[in-house]
């Protein structure tokens, strides 16, 4: 409640300020800034009981849902997780140091690489991804199923008016 207050606070000085403004959008853009902070806070906090940042367990997560053998291309990973090459190759580096993840020679081109889970790291990952999903529903448990749902639709819609945007 203290952040609504923070925001209506926010905008009411500019509403004193600027009055000649319509501030709504300021006001939804700000409650949604806030709550991805507080939605990235819930998920690091989690992922650092598992002694991994979020941005590692975003790969384990990747490698595990591509199913058996849980090998992917760097290019691959790079592209699902939208990071570049080097910010990957850091990632993948403190995984393997931890014995998450192993690099392979690609079989099909000796050039490359593949990445596969470890299973300690597919052990992780399975782990993880249960506790992952019962803190994404305990975040969202403020909200009925018809809440979620209009929320759902609405996120959808403004990312794709954003996307067209873009």
């Amino acid at each position: 409640m203290a952040q609504a207050s923070s925001i209506d606070e926010l905008v009411g000085q500019w509403r004193a300020e600027r009055p000649d403004l319509d501030l709504d959008a300021m006001a939804t853009v700000a409650r949604l800034l806030h709550l991805g902070a507080a939605v990235r806070r819930e998920l690091g906090a989690l992922a650092a009981e598992y002694d991994v940042l979020v941005p590692e367990a975003d790969i384990l997560f990747t490698l595990r849902r591509s199913g058996p053998p849980y090998r992917l291309l760097p290019s691959e990973l790079s592209e699902a997780l939208l990071v570049s090459s080097g910010t990957l190759t850091n990632r993948l580096d403190r995984l393997e140091s931890k014995g998450l993840v192993e690099r392979h020679p690609n079989p099909d081109d000796r050039r490359s690489v593949e990445v596969a889970l470890t299973e300690p790291g597919r052990r992780l990952a399975d782990e993880a991804v249960t506790a992952h999903v019962e803190n994404e529903r305990r975040m969202l448990a403020a909200l009925s199923p018809p809440e979620r749902k209009a929320l759902d639709e609405l996120t959808s819609k403004l990312l794709a008016g954003l996307a067209e945007e873009g």
